[in-house]
């Protein structure tokens, strides 16, 4: 019921959207729904500023890159690495998932000094040997306080849009052929409806920094070959 078209905007580009040479939509379009759960998963991560001890550790100062290094780090040790792991699961959890699109967009999002910064490296994703998105590398910061007025009025305008939609739904339903459960329906707006506000009081997590620098460290000086 939330299927609809969208995109991200981040100062003067336009994330998750196509370029016009692949003969697609302008914009991806598939269920709100998805984008919405996506994004407010991610927000307590996004929520915790990174120190800037870690974030000058950054390859190119850059999440997203570090996040493929520990991950080409990982393929190539053969074995379990534990610390490697945790370090890993803590940075990748402020990449915005969009594995449900082929390709996918390689979008990141995390906090420093109560900044929030976007950043995005597409230059990967191709289809034909085409670029597919015309945002193919760049940052966007903005404050932390506007990011999340800014996923607030996303919540807000996506609750309100299917609220609308469900009360349609079940006031003008006509297919008989099509058995829907009307009262998990509502009920199932209702629990959305709560999840952004529930998402702001968990409060931001609180990531072992200290280990995830000792890796970022390590790993650093394995791929200088000392």
């Amino acid at each position: 019921m939330s299927d609809g078209s969208y995109h991200l905007e981040a100062g003067t580009s336009r994330l998750l959207e196509y370029a016009s040479v692949l003969g697609r939509p302008r914009f991806v379009e598939y269920q709100l729904a998805r984008l919405h759960e996506d994004l407010i998963s991610m927000l307590p991560y996004v929520r915790e500023d990174v120190p800037s001890a870690i974030a000058r550790q950054f390859r190119n100062n850059s999440l997203g890159a570090t996040v493929q290094h520990l991950r080409q780090a990982g393929d190539g040790r053969g074995e379990e690495d534990a610390p490697l792991d945790i370090a890993l699961e803590a940075l990748a959890a402020r990449g915005l998932d969009t594995a449900y699109l082929s390709p996918s967009s390689g979008i990141w999002i995390w906090s420093i000094d109560g900044k929030t910064i976007i950043e995005w490296d597409n230059r990967d994703r191709l289809y034909e040997g085409k670029a597919v998105w015309t945002a193919q590398i760049g940052r966007f910061e903005l404050s932390a306080e506007e990011f999340l007025h800014e996923l607030r009025s996303f919540d807000r305008r996506l609750m309100e849009a299917m609220e609308l939609r469900v009360r349609t739904a079940i006031a003008s339903w006509a297919r008989p052929d099509v058995r829907v459960d009307f009262n998990r329906l509502e009920a199932e707006q209702v629990e959305r409806s709560t999840w952004m506000a529930s998402a702001i009081q968990h409060g931001p997590i609180e990531t072992d920094w200290a280990a995830v620098g000792h890796v970022l460290s390590r790993t650093k000086s394995e791929g200088s070959g000392r």
